[in-house]
This record gives C-alpha cells, structure tokens and sequence, in this order.
C-alpha cells in the first residue's frame, strides 16, 4: 500500500491517500522448435479491483476515513510470440498480445482512461561477445476509442473521447555477464 500526505500549514489536520498496487499472477511457457525457431505464450492477471478502492482519511481531531470505489475490475492478459536465431550472434523476436480493460466504459476516468489494449512487439538482440549483448525492441499499441463520461460535484459533467488512442514503446538494452 502506498501513502501519501497532505499537510495544510494553518492546520493541524493531515490528510492520507492510500492506494493498493495491482498484484499480479503471470504464468508463461517457452518451446524450442529446432535449432532456428522458439515459440512463446502466456497468460496473466491483475488485481486492478484493489488498485481502485483508494483510502481517504483526515486525521485531525475529529478524525474521517473513508474508501473511494473507482469500480475497477481485475484484468486478463493473454501473449504469443516467437523467436528466430538468424545466426549465432542475431536472435530477432515478434509477438502479440491482448489486455481487458480494467474499468467499463461507464466508469472511465479522465484521470486514468484506460481500455482494452492490443499490443505488437519486434525485437533483435545481438550477442555481440560471450558475455556481451546488445538488444533493441519496438512495441505499438493499441486503445481504440475510449469514451468518458464522469461527474464530479466540483466541475460538472465532463464528457468526450480519446479517439484512435495509440501509444509506441522503444527499448534499447545490455547484458553484460561478469
């Protein structure tokens, strides 16, 4: 659980935010095929439900605690993917993968919108000694639209939607074994 306070200077009162981070339960499977190609595949979850139920308190003299249900739901992920030894010093990789959403549309934030996620992954690594490699990778994906609607008694009603919403990720690696 993660904490943070708030302190006013003109008051004794503090107030705390507590927040769950996911727990997360990732089973996953390698098979060589023969000297050239390797399949890989797995399959996980998250505990989001806890991640949304944030803990709000003040401690002053009359001290008020609550929980705040975001209605976050537990999220599945499924991946395939496979590797190709291209030589001795090249290993090229390529997958695919597919995440649930952690919050339905009705209770989407602006704060965190988040949706279901197709994700798709290239990499190479290149041994470039016995106990040096080099490795880059490139990873895209995918949100398609995520509406939101949210309410608050500050601001009124917002509403719109992320449109065609995508993301890229770029990684660039060494292992270096001593």
């Amino acid at each position: 659980m993660l904490g943070m306070s708030l302190m006013p200077t003109a008051s004794p009162s503090q107030l705390n935010l507590g927040m769950t981070v996911p727990q997360s339960v990732i089973l996953g499977g390698y098979h060589k095929l023969n000297a050239k190609w390797a399949l890989m595949a797995d399959v996980g979850w998250q505990n989001w439900s806890q991640f949304g139920k944030v803990d709000e308190g003040v401690d002053s003299a009359n001290p008020v605690s609550l929980t705040k249900n975001l209605q976050y739901d537990d999220t599945w992920h499924g991946a395939i993917g496979t590797q190709y030894r291209a030589s001795e010093q090249w290993l090229l990789s390529a997958g695919f993968a597919c995440d649930t959403s952690a919050v339905s549309e009705a209770n989407r934030t602006l704060s965190l919108p988040m949706g279901k996620a197709y994700r798709t992954g290239l990499g190479a690594q290149w041994q470039v000694s016995k106990a040096v490699s080099l490795g880059a990778a490139c990873e895209f994906m995918g949100a398609g639209n995520m509406p939101v609607t949210q309410d608050s008694a500050f601001q009124g009603t917002v509403s719109g939607s992320f449109e065609n919403s995508w993301f890229s990720f770029f990684d660039v690696n060494l292992t270096w074994k001593f």
